[in-house]
């Protein structure tokens, strides 16, 4: 909000004088002296300097207003979609795509079904196969065990923590067959990540 037609006025207010604060033209604050008094020209001059700084302060406290209310607004919108979507599933069918993905040396084609380290074959079965989709979808995003088992096994229904674990931990013997540094990272009572 910017400060315009900022004046103090001297006005007489039920027989005591005053001084308003006025921003854009309305008042937001009233100073009433308990004494009529007429008021100088170098008091009101000092009435005003004292006015100006108010009305400073005023429009740094509405603008930081503003600026509050647009960081509740968007917290409303974000908390909005983690309710309309906790685990993420919209993320995964709105990047669904064709083309091969990929992380270092590690390549991944949707189309094909298939999965090489360096050029070598890694023979990975299905759920392994959509696991390291997953992992390559959010290539150095935490992902909680929740989202992972609602990505990999759509049907979910009895799946556990040890099952996923199981399955990470045979996609990474075969991604680390070779000797190759491990890639998909535990993350202690949450879930995994893959980076470097």
């Amino acid at each position: 909000m910017g400060a315009t037609a900022n004046t103090a006025l001297e006005t007489i207010f039920h027989g005591k004088s005053s001084i308003s604060i006025l921003i854009n033209n309305k008042v937001y604050a009233t100073i009433i002296f308990v004494a009529p008094t007429r008021f100088l020209k170098h008091q009101l001059e000092s009435c005003q300097a004292y006015v100006d700084k108010a009305t400073d302060s005023l429009t740094r406290l509405f603008s930081e207003r503003r600026l509050t209310d647009q960081i509740e607004k968007l917290t409303h919108e974000h908390m909005q979609i983690q309710t309309v979507d906790p685990l993420g599933l919209t993320q995964l069918t709105d990047s669904i795509s064709r083309s091969p993905r990929s992380f270092g040396e590690i390549r991944l084609s949707v189309e094909t079904q298939t999965a090489t380290l360096d050029g070598r074959e890694l023979n990975l079965t299905k759920r392994e196969l959509d696991l390291l989709n997953t992992f390559l979808q959010s290539a150095e995003t935490a992902l909680s065990r929740v989202q992972i088992i609602s990505r990999v096994w759509v049907e979910r229904s009895g799946i556990s923590s040890n099952v996923l674990n199981l399955t990470v931990k045979t996609l990474r013997d075969k991604l680390e067959a070779a000797g190759e540094p491990r890639v998909i990272h535990s993350l202690r009572t949450y879930g995994y990540v893959l980076k470097e």
